[in-house]
């Protein structure tokens, strides 16, 4: 127990293991004017109830910031968090929490499980979590309290009822907050909260410029933000995108509602599959993606958009997905964005030896660096970063992270020696990638290599192709490269494979994985159950132009309309074919189980056992 006084710049690495309450990665209990400032608590904490990762119970003004958790937490009764089980008049600002949190009982949150009397500001929590009633991502249960500029990233589940992706049941003010984490319930379930009545003690309360991106499910009073709104609860400038599946009794927007919705909020109802909802318009995900269609919202200072491509983000919020880097040499980060995307560089020493400067640079006109001297987290930041060009004055802060705004390509140089965190938004048509070459992890990466047709990339995982089926109105994944812009870059599989692409451009030319290539190379890649239809110069690897390709294989369907179509390579001058291999069923004119048409080069050790059919 702390009694009177500051505890700053702590670090505590074991795990505790309590059989009672109030139990702490710091502290188990912290009462009467204690501040926590700077400190960090990295190992598994488990208890009975009030167990926190930092602190199991932080009461009367003792407010916590910049500090964070990183264990595990598990109670086996209520008020568990994985920073503070309860929190009680004490404000908490610059936190977060990473570790998985549980437990049987109630008011169990990612960050706070019970949070009361004073505000959560500018925290997260990414961390799966799961209870009985009252659970939520970032905060199980909020009494007369606050959470501004806030989010969750993880799963959340629930026995029973009162389930948010951000917070379980809310009595207060949510102000700039998202959650985009699965959250599954009985009753009461919400992408953004499970239930939401304002302070009952005021009888006021607000939810603004607040989204819910994870799919919500549960049996009933489901919504695809909230689940239950009472009747001081009023929501405003709110959006969800999400799926929303129940037994009954459920709504794209909210499920039940005797407060107030404002008619500014909006969901979507072909993402959340919810043609009603008890609150909020419905829009169209094409809608959802218009700025114009959000009536009223602030999209200078609060709001971001870029058009047609993805959902409204928030200017002050971080990305939310996250990508882990261990680094072995000098790698080089690369995120390449099409979309407009906010995204967070977090970059945390975790050795006492000083760490080397971490370079993070963008093309002109932007450029930052960080540095942590003597082993402190100190953040530099040397020159301009902003989207259109908007500029952050320089800084210098105590802080191990903050978010950007950019639609230029950032290149991250990491100093060897120490693991990185790199955050950053999940949008179509965006790319996130590691090293050199990039690393290929999904269907979406795989697309957004049309933005960048120079490059060098590997797979870094086997990629599910089947979503590409409903692209671009039926017509299927975007081949890389035209008669144009041809790819000219290099690409492996490695031991990674990607199966179920699907293309259906009967009246285009140069189709395939690559459509167009000039002097690239490609290398160990196998593709699986395609299904592929062109008009002429068809393949299921590369469509027409000057390859090598060595160490492949294709399998599936392979068809062109008029002429030229190989399992494998429909049309290519000069190239080299090695080692190749098809199980196709390919259809056209001038068809080859490998090859279509070659006019000089070498084509050596390929084989065929599919079905060919066609004319000379």
């Amino acid at each position: 127990e702390v009694v009177a006084g500051t505890v700053t710049e702590c670090y505590c690495g074991g795990d505790v293991v309590g059989t009672g309450d109030f139990i702490g990665g710091l502290a188990g209990e912290n009462e009467l004017d204690i501040k926590i400032v700077d400190c960090q608590a990295t190992g598994s904490v488990s208890g009975s109830s009030h167990v926190g990762g930092l602190i199991g119970f932080n009461d009367y003004d003792c407010p916590v910031s910049s500090s964070y958790a990183t264990g595990d937490v598990t109670g086996s009764e209520d008020k568990i968090g994985g920073l503070i089980g309860l929190n009680s008049q004490s404000e908490v600002s610059d936190c977060y929490a990473t570790g998985s949190v549980s437990s049987p009982g109630d008011y169990v949150g990612g960050l706070v499980g019970h949070n009361e009397y004073r505000s959560i500001l500018k925290s997260y929590a990414t961390g799966d979590v799961s209870g009985f009633h009252g659970i939520g991502g970032l905060v199980g249960w909020q009494s007369s309290s606050s959470v501004i500029d806030c989010f969750a990233v993880g799963d959340v589940s629930g026995i029973e009822s009162v389930i948010g992706g951000l917070i379980g049941a809310s009595r207060g003010w949510v102000t700039n907050c998202f959650a985009t984490g699965r959250v599954n319930g009985e009753s009461f379930v919400g992408g953004l909260m499970g239930s939401y009545n304002g302070d009952s003690t005021t009888q006021q309360g607000l939810v603004s410029n607040c989204f819910a991106l994870g799919m919500t499910s549960g049996n009933s009073k489901v919504g695809g933000l909230i689940g239950g709104v009472g009747k001081y609860g009023h929501v405003s400038t709110s959006f969800s995108g999400n799926r929303v599946f129940g037994i009954r009794d459920t709504g794209g927007f909210v499920a039940s509602n005797s407060g107030t919705i404002d008619s500014n909020c909006y969901w979507d109802v072909e993402a959340s599959q919810q043609s009603t909802s008890e609150g909020g318009v419905g829009r169209t995900t094409n809608e959802m993606k218009m700025a114009e269609t959000f009536l009223g919202w602030d999209f200078e200072t609060v709001w971001a958009i870029h058009q047609f491509r993805g959902y409204p983000i928030l200017r002050n919020n971080p990305g939310q997905s996250d990508l882990i880097i261990n680094v072995i040499g000098s790698p080089e980060v690369v995120h390449d964005r099409d979309d407009f995307v906010t995204f967070m560089i977090v970059v945390r020493n975790l050795s006492t030896e000083d760490v080397s400067a971490v370079e993070i640079g963008a093309q002109v006109p932007t450029q930052f660096a960080r540095d942590w001297p003597d082993g402190n987290y100190r953040t530099y930041s040397i020159g301009t970063i902003g989207w259109g060009q908007t500029a952050i004055r320089y800084y210098k802060e105590r802080l191990q992270e903050k978010s950007y705004l950019g639609e230029t390509r950032f290149e991250v140089e990491i100093a060897a020696g120490y693991p990185n965190r790199i955050k950053a938004n999940d949008f179509s048509d965006s790319r996130v990638v590691i090293g050199a070459p990039y690393t290929i992890t999904s269907a979406t990466e795989l697309q957004a290599m049309i933005y960048d047709l120079t490059a060098d990339y590997h797979l870094g995982s086997d990629i599910d192709a089947s979503e590409t089926l409903e692209w671009n109105d039926g017509a299927g994944f975007e081949p890389i490269g035209t008669d144009l812009t041809p790819f000219t870059g290099s690409f492996s599989g490695m031991i990674h494979k990607i199966s179920n692409l699907q293309i259906n451009r009967p009246t285009a030319h140069q189709v395939g994985l690559f459509g167009h290539v000039e002097g690239a190379t490609l290398e160990n890649v196998e593709l699986l159950d395609v299904n592929i239809v062109g008009f002429s110069s068809v393949g299921g690897l590369v469509g027409h132009g000057n390859v090598t390709v060595s160490d492949c294989f294709v399998s599936g369907k392979i068809s062109a309309i008029d002429v030229c179509v190989g399992g494998v390579i429909g049309n290519i001058q000069n190239s080299i074919v090695r080692n190749i291999s098809a199980s196709c069923v390919v259809s056209g004119e001038d068809a080859g189980g490998v090859v279509g048409k070659a006019g000089g080069g070498l084509i050596d050790n390929c084989h065929s056992s599919g079905e060919v059919s066609g004319s000379e």
